[in-house]
């Protein structure tokens, strides 16, 4: 028998996690809520962690919900809690620390971890707020940083030593930034805008690169991450890399839900993003509270911000460069817009990349996609927005 009950509870307190509970709470006022956390404390926007590098943070910073909310929203959080083994033919949670949580419905949010170089010197790495404060302390005496993986965190983080004074080198394991989300010629104007404020960028890292060698103080490494479903391996709950879900977020296990990156990716309903993750906690929420609710495709946008300047991708992927049954059309620059280009399959939109005025993807592309607007009034209301014709 576990020793302690709840209705409902959560492991992991991201934004997946939270947002779970923002669900049952949607429907069920009064249901006890258990969110279990590893971290030490409240749950925060992760994805500002290497954005605001360069100011460093402390436990006030960018939390998602003031800590007076848990206590009036009836949520318990237990910070400094690992779970370590789940037993769901007795309904059972167990924590590092001995506890044994009983629950009667639970939501496996436990997120990822960083993905690792092989054979290499000491490397750091980013994925929580007590790592980026380890690794802006360090950085006062470095000179030179070497930031292997140049995906949207790895960029980021260049730009965070950048701001730094550092020396920083960017390299990676794609051929170009941002290879799988932005397509060549925005992959062109990230990498311009970075070498302008004077980071040097390699895209063809070589494993056997030894930092002591090249001179480097140190290495920051974000090459991808890895679903932390370790602990799960002995429970029964079925999973590939991650955790398999249906579109209402229901595992294999009966009463046991599972959202953000812990999840096993099914297009097109988990991508990886910020508000994909927020969206699969609140669908698990909404059903493990008695509600019904089903994942469907969503316009989640991904956002790059450096050096003051904006870049959008929406649905992009590489495959659309081959499908013949996908077209595009390129804007013509104007004063705010450096680059536009629209994919379409007849007269449905399809993806968006945009670099320019930081307010056109979020009030005119993301809303008009979200209506299922037609494409063609998409391309019209961009073109009038800057009053620019088509390639």
């Amino acid at each position: 028998m576990a020793g302690i009950y709840f209705d409902y509870v959560i492991v992991g307190a991201s934004r997946a996690g939270v947002s779970c509970a923002e669900g049952i709470r949607s429907l069920d006022p009064s249901g006890s809520i258990l969110l279990v956390s590893r971290e030490e404390v409240l749950p925060y926007k992760r994805t500002k962690l290497s954005k605001e590098l360069n100011h460093n943070y402390g436990d006030q910073d960018f939390l998602l919900h003031p800590s007076g909310w848990y206590e009036e929203q009836g949520i318990t959080v237990y910070l400094k809690a690992e779970a370590v083994d789940l037993a769901p033919h007795i309904y059972t949670l167990f924590l590092a620390d001995g506890r044994k949580i009983a629950y009667g419905k639970l939501c496996i949010a436990s997120g990822a971890s960083p993905l690792e170089l092989p054979d290499h010197p000491p490397v750091h790495y980013l994925r929580e707020k007590s790592d980026g404060r380890s690794i802006f302390q360090q950085a006062r005496d470095w000179k030179r940083v070497r930031v292997v993986g140049n995906g949207i965190q790895g960029v980021e983080l260049a730009e965070q030593f950048r701001r730094m004074d550092k020396d920083v080198d960017l390299t990676g394991l794609d051929s170009r930034p941002m290879a799988s989300r932005v397509d060549p010629a925005m992959s062109k104007l990230i990498e311009e805008c970075l070498v302008q404020r004077g980071i040097h960028v390699c895209n063809q890292y070589a494993a056997e690169d030894s930092g002591d060698s090249a001179g480097w103080d140190a290495t920051v490494a974000s090459i991808g991450i890895s679903p932390a479903a370790l602990w799960l391996n002995d429970s029964g709950i079925e999973t590939m890399t991650g955790v398999v879900i249906d579109t209402h977020c229901r595992t294999s296990e009966a009463d046991i839900y599972a959202a953000g990156d812990i999840v096993e990716p099914v297009f097109p309903f988990t991508s990886g993003l910020w508000h994909s993750a927020e969206y699969q906690g609140f669908t698990a929420g909404i059903n493990m509270a008695g509600g019904k609710a089903e994942l469907v495709q969503k316009p989640f946008r991904l956002k790059l911000d450096i050096f003051d300047r904006h870049f959008y991708a929406l649905w992009y992927n590489p495959g659309l460069e081959t499908d013949p049954g996908v077209k595009s059309v390129i804007l013509r620059q104007a004063p705010d817009m450096e680059y536009c280009r629209l994919f379409h399959r007849g007269n449905e939109f399809v993806s968006a990349l945009y670099c320019g005025d930081s307010s056109i993807g979020k009030t005119i592309i993301t809303p008009l996609v979200r209506q299922r607007t037609p494409f063609d009034r998409i391309v019209q209301e961009v073109k009038q927005r800057h009053a620019v014709r088509p390639v």
